[in-house]
């Protein structure tokens, strides 16, 4: 490829995904409706540099690493007067672009540069990737500082220098000093520095440079953690249980009985990469694999794949299934994806063109979907609107817990909780069902407790009896207000539908706007998909 074209195509895709991920950082009017962007925002403001940087002090069961609130809190004391909610989503955007660029030159180092402008295209519109651009979560980091370990692993596998494997180093303790996970990594630097034809003490000079890089970085960005072993230790290893299972929290509770390794798939086809590109995606990793399996890989493949594989094989086995654990492989699966339409290309021009051309039609139609949402007011929002326009001062009203508090300004109503979701407890239900007599007003602000519902339906009947009770007005209360924004261009807008999991109908309230839309109901969606940014929004008013 000519190096003018390539490098004007390369300046059109990073400024095409510098714009899409720094559109509308205000998509919820600064209310932090992401909980973990909410609480490491929090973190980043308790610090102050230099004074006090420990971020245990004010949140002591803090788990991730401490890269994150560091940054931004050096960001708001270089610039000052901004926002910090704010300029964290500036941040995300901003890294998660330089995660494009990294993976275009990652792309022409493995591959050539082909593939690798082509890969950063594909990301550029990969809506995982510009959804999770805007918030401020630790694994839009940790796809940023992995995909730059793995270039310099490359470098090195390539040139076997010292220089590149100390900062291969770098980067890997800056991305286990964002999430622990990230020490899965360490297989992939392991085949860089290594070389099965050349001198051991080469070998294991470039390891000990790496390792003392890697040591080295994590301790600067992550002093408290040193000092603090075991207090690092607990709040991780609390974090692993939810991870895998052992203990179940509310917002763990949508995966009881999905299946692993299918389930992450499954998402990731329905919203987070699209049907198109995940299907090309796996197709180009199984090929990956099964030619190193029958013939030996350049060491620079072998570096991509001994990340990937160990990564997806611990992630996809998880009990928490999240998809946006996802985002650092993506750009790895995305290359294999155009190295297969490359080798499709050798063989037949024609089908790989069509092949490319459908699966970005459907990447930049997903992206336009998400970005013309935001711009529509965020459902919390317009309903706490309505609340204080139509819900008389002192009213009683109960929300559910583990959801967004409504309204946002509470002040003149009287609020109960609804603990909806939760252990297996009859005095739960009997707490529910008090309250319930007492509220004037029920609001059902995600579809968090919905889900919940309707994956133990057999475990907790008395959540499903009261989601049925509540919808179809024999618990004395009758659905009054819906609010809703959806991604689709036009009049097209994709939904999903977690109603039908539980038998029950959609309110006619929420169907006025259903009938002025074309739907296109995409299957059953990850709960982190919908509830921070475009969540359905019910109220009911008691009418018995």
């Amino acid at each position: 490829m000519q190096r003018k074209p390539y490098v004007i195509c390369a300046i059109c895709v990073l400024l095409a995904a510098a714009s899409l991920r720094l559109m509308y950082p205000d998509w919820d009017a600064g209310l932090g409706a992401h909980p973990d962007e909410r609480y490491i925002v929090g973190v980043a403001e308790a610090i102050r540099w230099p004074g006090q940087l420990n971020p245990y002090v004010s949140a002591p069961d803090y788990a991730y690493g401490h890269l994150l609130p560091y940054v931004l809190a050096l960001a708001r004391a270089v610039i000052g007067g901004l926002d910090a909610l704010l300029l964290s989503r500036l941040i995300a955007g901003m890294l998660d672009t330089v995660t494009v660029a990294v993976t275009m030159r990652l792309g022409r180092e493995v591959f050539g540069p082909p593939i690798g402008l082509l890969a950063a295209a594909l990301l550029s519109f990969t809506v995982l990737h510009v959804q999770h651009a805007h918030f401020y979560t630790p694994d839009v980091v940790l796809g940023l500082t992995v995909a730059v370990t793995l270039f310099f692993g490359v470098r090195t596998s390539r040139t076997g220098s010292d220089r590149d494997a100390a900062l291969a180093g770098v980067c890997a303790g800056l991305a286990i000093g964002t999430k622990a996970s990230a020490a899965l990594v360490l297989p992939a630097l392991w085949v860089a520095t290594g070389g099965p034809r050349e001198d051991g003490l080469a070998v294991w000079r470039r390891r000990r440079w790496c390792c003392v890089a890697a040591l080295t970085a994590y301790g600067l960005t992550n002093p408290y953690a040193v000092a603090n072993p075991w207090t690092t230790w607990r709040n991780v290893s609390a974090q692993s249980a939810v991870l895998s299972g052992a203990i179940v929290v509310p917002y763990t509770r949508q995966y009881a009985g999905t299946i692993p390794y299918l389930y992450p798939w499954i998402q990731q086809m329905r919203w987070g990469m699209g049907w198109g590109l995940a299907v090309v995606c796996s197709c180009g990793s199984a090929c990956m694999v099964w030619r190193a399996i029958k013939q030996p890989l350049p060491r620079q493949e072998w570096v991509l794949l001994a990340w990937i594989a160990p990564y997806s094989a611990f992630f996809g086995a998880l009990h928490a299934k999240f998809p946006r654990y996802w985002l650092p492989v993506v750009p790895i699966a995305l290359l294999y994806g155009c190295w297969t339409v490359a080798c499709l290309a050798r063989r037949n021009r024609w089908a790989a063109m069509a092949v490319t051309t459908l699966v970005l039609s459907e990447a930049v139609f997903r992206c336009a979907s998400l970005l013309t949402m935001y711009t529509l007011p965020h459902p919390w929002i317009v309903a706490s609107s309505w609340i204080a326009g139509n819900v008389p001062s002192g009213a009683r009203i109960a929300v559910e817990e583990w959801d967004h508090p409504l309204p946002t300004d509470a002040g003149q109503y009287t609020v109960y909780s609804l603990p909806v979701v939760g252990p297996v407890d009859p005095a739960r239900w009997a707490e529910v069902e008090e309250r319930l007599l007492d509220a004037e007003y029920v609001i059902v602000a995600s579809r968090r407790g919905l889900v919940a519902a309707a994956r133990a339906t057999a475990e907790e009947p008395a959540a499903v009896q009261y989601y049925r009770g509540l919808f179809d007005g024999s618990s004395g209360y009758r659905p009054v207000a819906c609010f809703e924004r959806l991604p689709g261009v036009g009049a097209l807008k994709l939904t999903d539908d977690v109603l039908s999991n539980l038998s029950i109908s959609t309110p006619d309230v929420c169907l006025q706007s259903e009938r002025e839309r074309i739907s296109l109901n995409v299957g059953w969606l990850d709960e982190s998909f919908v509830v921070y940014d475009h969540p359905r929004v019910i109220i009911f008013r008691r009418v018995q």
